[in-house]
Parts: structure tokens; sequence; C-alpha cells
């Protein structure tokens, strides 16, 4: 049996919800969550009695995973070097990977983002000097 929203007009008016009605709405969200995850990210979440504890498991999951990304994807940026690639070559795989931190869900503060790429063009700074200098006086 469906549990009332109010157990009685004085509820309804100052808007007091039925705590069994809060619990059977929660239970009843529980279930729809439950049940259109796939069991593999069902195993991700343990044991639960409410739905929030669900979202919590999930976002916990998944936080962790996109962090880890970000930290591979910084450890490549600060890792990139010019070598024998072209300009474009350099300039691109760094676009890329500067691409997809930004597009990061755990990114936070642009500044650190300038941070990093600086640190990385602070390596190839002498480069970039040269090969103005050199299209400067074709100018």
């Amino acid at each position: 049996m469906i549990p009332s929203n109010f157990l009685t007009k004085d509820d309804r008016l100052s808007g007091t919800v039925n705590p069994t009605y809060e619990e059977w709405e929660d239970q009843i969200l529980l279930s729809c969550l439950q049940s259109s995850f796939s069991k593999t990210i069902l195993s991700w979440v343990p044991r639960v009695i409410h739905s929030y504890q669900v979202w919590e498991h999930i976002h916990d999951y998944f936080f962790t995973q996109a962090k880890a990304r970000e930290r591979q994807l910084r450890t490549d940026l600060y890792a990139q070097s010019h070598d024998n690639k072209s300009m474009r070559e350099f300039l691109g795989q760094i676009k890329t990977i500067v691409d997809e931190l930004a597009g990061s869900i755990v990114q936070s503060n642009p500044m650190n983002m300038w941070m990093l790429f600086l640190k990385v063009f602070h390596k190839t700074m002498p480069l970039l000097f040269v090969l103005l200098k050199i299209n400067l006086k074709h100018l």
C-alpha cells in the first residue's frame, strides 16, 4: 500500500511530508536505479539502504577514474618534448592533451592549467625563440 504524502491537513498546508512516504519514495528510486544499471556498475555499489548512497558510490568511482586520467594527462603534457618532431606535430600533440584536460570534469582551477602549460613551454622556450627569430628575419 502506498503511504499518504501527508498525515494531516495541517501537514499538507505546512508542507510537512509523511516520513513513511519519503522512505517509500526513496525505496522506489533505489529500486529503479538498481534495475537500470548494468551488472558491472552494480558491482561497484555495495548493498545500500538509500538511493543517495548509490549516487555517492557511483560518483566516487567515476571521480577517482577521472582524477587518475587527469594526472596521466598532466604527466603526458609535462613529458612532451620537441625531439625530432616538426613544430606543427609538437604543438598538435600538446593541443590534443590540453583539449582533453580542459574537458576534464575534475579540472577546477584554470590557473593550474596555465602553470602546467608554462612549465611545458619553459623546456622548449629557447627553441621557440629561435624559430621566431628565423621567421622575423624572413619578413
